[in-house]
């Protein structure tokens, strides 16, 4: 068992983080000197009560950008005008995850050793679970036994903690995914695995954890461990050449894809989407990427078998759309400026629809996009940045978590998956701070 470690795509977006820190006051100046451009938030109770705060190897790419129609004037809506619902969570929420059949949604916190579960019809709190460790990337719900898994660190990210993150018996501590009987909310078992993302294949009950290698070689590599989500055993270890960071599961076809860089010196090198069968536990194919930072999750339609993800592709926020048998490339479509997508944010997919939503943690926008052709079909302004967002088809709604205005409160905002009006200027998407 490894020490608990900050994974690659972590690692990462904390540069992003620190470069936009140091030119935040120039970015501010700029934005100010542009009030014409500046995204305008219908003003609203709920929206106060939140914070305001080319060509690759073997196949080609279809580099598009968007044709929508520019708007002569007004501003983009505000999602508070469109939520189903705003609920205020305790704590700094987190990851999230949902189970359709038992219409419960899962709330990880960033600051607390905690998972409180609420219910998708009433939106109200239905209680917590007391965790050994800080929740990290991807909670996972196998849907077919009900059972709900948290990867978490050794340690805790409250302050004056025993076992600290910043302290040495909390560095010293080692990670694990937490198994959780999702009928009793209780701990039923702990795998001492430490991954930086999880996923689940319900159909198979078994678990995908992707494992950095924290060598000091300048090429970065990892591993996709596959376990028995019942006995905690591991089936295989497939070593993937490249350093992962995210990954999801085609249900249908049993097949996993991650996210994955070559090298991370200041960005992402050799970025590429890695197929991995889960049968034959053997990695198939890579999907080379034109994008220099992997800031974005992937989703899967099982329905059209085909994997989106979104990144930076030079100067443009770029949406993927690929098969996920062959792995080739079925679009590339320039969403917006690369500003927009500094520091990244969360994908999550509308199957019915065919509708991908974006929600983002470093601009006060909520994208709608069509899958099959990767145009914005709507926009709306947000009080607050997110910190994750998933899709319930049971309810048609979009979930996402948003930070509030200091570590005690957050909200969860709950929004209808098709709205009814549409309104889309990708100018609005240019505003932000670019890395240099």
């Amino acid at each position: 068992m490894t020490q608990p470690r900050r994974g690659i795509g972590t690692i990462a977006i904390g540069i992003v983080v620190i470069a936009i820190i140091l030119i935040a006051a120039v970015g501010v100046i700029s934005l100010t000197s542009q009030p014409s451009k500046v995204a305008t938030t219908s003003s609203s109770t709920t929206a106060s009560e939140a914070s305001s705060s080319s060509s690759s190897a073997g196949q080609t790419m279809t580099t598009s950008t968007s044709t929508s129609t520019q708007p002569t004037g007004g501003t983009e809506p505000s999602i508070s005008s469109v939520l189903a619902a705003n609920v205020t969570i305790s704590g700094f929420p987190g990851e999230i995850a949902v189970n359709p059949n038992t219409n419960r949604i899962y709330l990880s916190d960033v600051f607390a050793n905690e998972l409180t579960i609420l219910d998708a019809s009433t939106h109200s709190v239905m209680g917590t679970i007391t965790l050994p460790g800080t929740a990290q990337s991807g909670l996972a719900v196998d849907t077919t036994s009900n059972t709900v898994y948290v990867p978490v660190a050794g340690c805790t990210n409250e302050l004056n903690a025993s076992n600290s993150c910043d302290s040495g018996p909390g560095r010293a501590g080692q990670g694990g995914i937490v198994a959780i009987n999702g009928t009793t909310d209780s701990v039923i078992g702990e795998y001492h695995f430490d991954v930086g993302a999880l996923a689940v294949d319900p159909s198979t009950g078994v678990l995908y954890g992707i494992s950095e290698n924290t060598g000091l070689s300048s090429q970065a590599s990892g591993f996709l461990l596959e376990i028995n989500g019942v006995s905690g055993s591991l089936i295989a270890n497939i070593s993937l050449g490249a350093g992962p960071l995210n990954l999801a599961v085609n249900v249908k076809t049993n097949m996993v894809y991650v996210t994955a860089c070559k090298e991370i010196p200041l960005s992402c090198l050799g970025a590429e989407v890695l197929l991995v069968n889960g049968a034959s536990h053997s990695l198939q194919s890579a999907t080379p990427l034109n994008f220099n930072a992997l800031n974005f999750n992937l989703v899967v339609d099982p329905s059209t078998n085909t994997v989106y993800t979104m990144g930076e592709d030079g100067p443009n926020l770029t949406l993927v759309a690929m098969d996920g048998s062959s792995g080739k490339v079925d679009y590339s479509q320039a969403v917006g400026s690369s500003c927009a997508g500094a520091g990244g944010g969360t994908l999550t997919i509308n199957t019915a629809s065919g509708l991908i939503y974006a929600a983002f943690d470093s601009q006060l926008f909520f994208l709608v996009i069509s899958a099959s052709t990767g145009q914005t079909v709507n926009m709306l302004s947000t009080p607050a940045w997110f910190q994750a967002a998933t899709f319930n088809p049971a309810t048609s709604q979009a979930y996402m978590t948003s930070e509030g205005q200091n570590q005690k409160v957050g909200y969860l905002l709950i929004v209808p998956g098709v709205l009814n009006e549409s309104y889309v200027n990708i100018s609005l998407l240019q505003l932000g701070i670019c890395l240099p």
